[in-house]
């Protein structure tokens, strides 16, 4: 029923097959044809063919200079905004229609040169023909990336300049750019436009909103204009973004064939360059510490912490619990990546790099530039750091060698090497046997390293110190499990 044919007339429709039941093996089929969308206020939209013109960047400097007094962050965001209307303007004038555009001026240039072949001493049209191919080969040029931006990546396998191939993706997109259905809470399909916006909009203000304290940043980690470093910076002082800045869109991407639920598409946030910059920020500084935190917590919970984080991560064998440290494990993960660049793994992003930044260049023997990846320059810093501890090149290379090959356990040998080492503990073995409760182990560990919290290493808190059994004047480690009657005779505890 619902076919082709109909959506080549403009027809939108929807087709939902539901269950068959018992009664039946045929499965009852609702057609719905859909309501006209209204389109809405889109967001501004920048598009990369702007750039090709000209009077871009005089465009651009000539409306930035203005006047605006507040925030940082507002007066970034009202400068955007002033920008918008002139670079609408320029889109107007020289880019609307592009495909109309790129058509006609290049019948012009084949008219003028048929009227060149035919009068070929003729100089003015010798001049006439050069300024027209110009303006044609940066008409068709602004014609390709306006749809390489339109048509996304899928142009790089299946198309070359402006052809059809290019319309029909952009047409195809533009039928798959709506929901049309969605189950409910209640499991029922609906179609109404509506209805179905309320479901996303539920669904992702319950998952998103949180909000959380950040760090004064660096200002060497960035380097842009004045205005927008500016308000980088400003960010990280009072913490709060402006509402202009504080939102995106998100492109929602089915999952599978048939979406029914809103958590079968996966969420695509087209965030701004100014929420990218601060995430990045972000993500570099604080990502290791705050999971580091997170593991503090899962083990004390909001006490003190009783014994260092760093003997923590000590192996058992060293007096620690085997947890592992985080930074060290992310070196770990980074020398394999280094590794893979060294090995050229066969995979895009190693070609990539292998390609672009080391251009035929040994991964030992690069220099990364000052404008390069922070990724890139991360690895590379591992790189010098396994040179200064092994002294020379070759051995660096072949502590490596060593680690990866087993690809089992090399990301562990890997981490083995750049973690905290501890003296051997002869009680090790006695405090973790298989045989006794973890809980009791974990108690004996504490002893051990003199960490339980006993009355005489709480007299800040004017407490009474005698021993809680016998009475003895200060209760001690050494008291509670050598020397305390009670403790040591069963019978009377046991009546306790």
């Amino acid at each position: 029923m619902v076919n082709k044919h109909w959506f080549d007339q403009g027809l939108d429709g929807v087709a939902n097959f539901l269950l068959s039941g018992c009664l039946s093996e045929h499965s009852p089929c609702i057609v719905s044809l859909l309501d006209v969308v209204v389109n809405t206020n889109r967001p501004f939209r920048f598009f990369n063919m702007w750039a090709s013109h000209t009077n871009f960047n005089d465009l651009v400097a000539t409306n930035w200079n203005l006047y605006v007094r507040g925030t940082k962050q507002f007066m970034l965001c009202k400068k955007l905004k002033h920008l918008k209307r002139p670079l609408k303007e320029l889109n107007y004038k020289h880019f609307l229609h592009i495909s109309s555009r790129a058509t006609k001026v290049n019948e012009n240039l084949e008219r003028a040169q048929l009227h060149l072949h035919d009068d070929p001493t003729n100089v003015d049209l010798w001049n006439f023909v050069a300024t027209i191919r110009k303006q044609t080969m940066s008409l068709s040029e602004s014609e390709r990336c306006f749809y390489y931006q339109q048509a996304k990546c899928k142009h790089l396998n299946q198309s070359d300049r402006d052809t059809k191939f290019f319309h029909d993706l952009v047409k195809r997109n533009k039928k798959r750019n709506q929901v049309v259905v969605v189950c409910k809470e209640d499991v029922l399909p609906t179609t109404s436009i509506d209805e179905v916006a309320k479901e996303f909009i539920t669904f992702y203000e319950c998952l998103l909103g949180t909000s959380d304290s950040c760090e004064p940043i660096d200002p060497d980690i960035i380097n842009a204009g004045d205005d927008f470093c500016a308000a980088i910076e400003k960010f990280f002082v009072n913490g709060s973004f402006l509402k202009q800045i504080n939102h995106t869109v998100i492109a929602l991407v089915p999952k599978g064939q048939h979406t029914q639920s809103v958590g079968d598409y996966r969420p695509i946030v087209c965030c701004n360059v100014f929420y990218k910059v601060i995430t990045k920020i972000m993500a570099q500084g604080t990502v290791i510490d705050r999971i580091t935190n997170i593991c503090r917590i899962f083990l004390w919970g909001e006490r003190k912490a009783l014994v260092a984080w760093k003997n923590i991560c000590l192996p058992k064998s060293e007096g620690g619990l085997g947890f592992r440290d985080i930074k060290s494990w992310n070196l770990a993960l980074l020398a394999k990546v280094l590794w893979n660049i060294h090995e050229k793994w066969d995979s895009l992003w190693i070609r990539w790099v292998d390609q672009v930044y080391l251009n035929g260049t040994s991964v030992w023997d690069w220099s990364p530039a000052k404008g390069d990846s922070p990724l890139l320059k991360r690895i590379f810093e591992i790189r010098d750091l396994i040179v200064s501890k092994e002294g020379t090149t070759q051995k660096a290379i072949n502590n490596p060698t060593q680690w990866f090959f087993d690809k089992k356990s090399g990301s562990s040998k890997t981490y083995d090497y750049f973690r905290l080492r501890g003296n051997p503990q002869i009680w090790a073995t006695d405090v973790w046997r298989h045989y006794i409760p973890p809980k009791h182990s974990f108690i004996l560990w504490l002893g051990v390293k003199g960490r339980l919290q006993t009355k005489d290493r709480l007299h800040y808190l004017d407490i009474d110190t005698n021993c809680a059994f016998c009475g003895t004047p200060i209760e001690t480690l050494d008291h509670l499990f050598f020397q305390c009657n009670i403790l040591r005779d069963g019978s009377e505890l046991q009546e306790i």
